[in-house]
């Protein structure tokens, strides 16, 4: 098609030339073949179409139904037979993706010799952005299909290694806790997810060995002493004929609390020959 030149009309002065009329004419039929879209023809990957009044000048567009699927493969577009034309996504070199009976809007890139689909949709995501099975476009194509894996909900109980979370789109998951990670149940001077161990395996003791008073903890359990602390008063013990039981109790050596009286005349010549009087045997026979 010629380029275009208005004509600036002026009553009883510009001529009513065939020229003019045949530049009204051609004007009318352009806007008629733009309203109206031509069914491409060829194969899905080598497209032949025919339009009124389109010639190879950049920025000149064409809006066509493809008439095939080209999967997205490498695609040309003849118009007119003025010669195979690549078609790429815009600002770059990738085939678009075209499907039968759909239709698409290219514009002639004069520099690179080729034509560029006309975008028909806003955005930047890509495939992986989208839920797999699920349609959407972008800034340089239409009809794509989402890959990303839709895992619904899980639950996660922590273990003693790293779990590594799939890839892919969860809905009110969970990381499960445990009301037993407390310091009790874990080994003193282990970590466990923060949580610092108090509690020991090694420890016997129970409250009537620790003194009255005094708390202690035993494989993380608290106890609290029963031992009477008998350190704060004097015992003496004087033998006798029977057995004296001395008080359970703590009984120290600071205060010498416990005395066993002893007696300087437990000798075997004060005892009676043939007896024994606590490990001491008489000889003494009158």
């Amino acid at each position: 098609m010629s380029t275009y030149t208005k004509t600036n009309w002026v009553d009883n002065t510009t001529p009513l030339s065939a020229g003019n009329l045949n530049k009204i004419e051609a004007g009318i039929e352009k806007a008629v073949s733009i309203s109206k879209y031509p069914t491409a023809a060829g194969t899905g990957t080598a497209i032949t179409v025919s339009a009124l009044n389109f010639a190879l000048e950049n920025g000149e567009s064409l809006t066509f139904i493809a008439a095939a699927n080209n999967s997205s493969s490498a695609t040309t577009l003849n118009v007119n037979d003025l010669g195979a034309k690549s078609i790429y996504k815009p600002g770059g070199t990738l085939a678009p993706k075209l499907i039968s009976g759909k239709a698409y809007t290219v514009w002639y890139n004069a520099a690179g010799g080729n034509f560029f689909i006309k975008a028909s949709a806003e955005g930047d995501a890509v495939a992986a952005n989208v839920l797999a099975e699920k349609t959407f476009s972008n800034d340089s194509e239409t009809g794509l299909v989402g890959t990303m894996t839709e895992r619904g909900v899980i639950g996660i109980t922590p273990s003693s290694y790293d779990q590594l979370i799939p890839e892919g789109h969860y809905l009110n998951s969970v990381v499960y806790g445990d009301s037993d990670l407390v310091s009790g149940n874990i080994k003193s001077g282990v970590e466990i997810f923060g949580v610092n161990g108090s509690f020991t395996a090694d420890a016997t003791a129970t409250a009537n060995l620790l003194l009255s008073g005094l708390i202690a903890y035993v494989n993380g359990v608290k106890i609290t002493g029963t031992m009477p602390n008998k350190n704060t008063a004097f015992l003496i013990v004087i033998p006798s004929t029977v057995d004296q039981t001395i008080p359970e109790g703590y009984y120290g050596g600071t205060f010498d609390s416990v005395t066993i009286a002893g007696s300087a005349n437990l000798l075997p010549e004060n005892i009676r020959d043939g007896v024994t009087i606590f490990g001491v045997t008489g000889n003494f026979v009158g």
